[in-house]
């Protein structure tokens, strides 16, 4: 089942492999030549942010993953933001959620960071 995004507006995956292997290589190549999948799947990511509080690290069938350490879902939403910032409304996304979604997970500790969030007392 989709949990809390049944019923999403937004584009929805019920898998987001681990970003801590993606964003370094992945990601910058898709935001050489795939705009529209890349805005679909940050949009993915500020979605989680919406239902949960905080972008998605690592998600398996809706399951979420352990995460590792900060958020690597930031780098990839930043990532689409520094070249597509002239063009993000007209890919769907809004760039006030995306810096909103940042933050949460910048500022916000979870209560259960293993798996959602960033235990981010330990970096203040």
């Amino acid at each position: 089942t989709q949990g809390p995004f049944a019923g999403t507006t937004s584009f929805y995956f019920d898998s987001l492999y681990c970003s801590w292997d993606t964003f370094r290589t992945f990601y910058p190549l898709m935001s050489l030549h795939s705009p529209v999948e890349f805005a679909q799947i940050v949009d993915n990511y500020i979605d989680g942010w919406r239902k949960l509080g905080w972008m998605p690290e690592c998600r398996a069938n809706n399951v979420p993953g352990w995460t590792q350490g900060g958020s690597s879902g930031d780098p990839i939403v930043g990532h689409f933001a520094m070249p597509y910032h002239n063009e993000a409304a007209a890919l769907g996304i809004d760039l006030e959620e995306l810096y909103s979604a940042m933050l949460a997970d910048a500022e916000l500790n979870p209560p259960e960071w293993n798996t959602l969030g960033r235990e981010v007392d330990v970096y203040k």
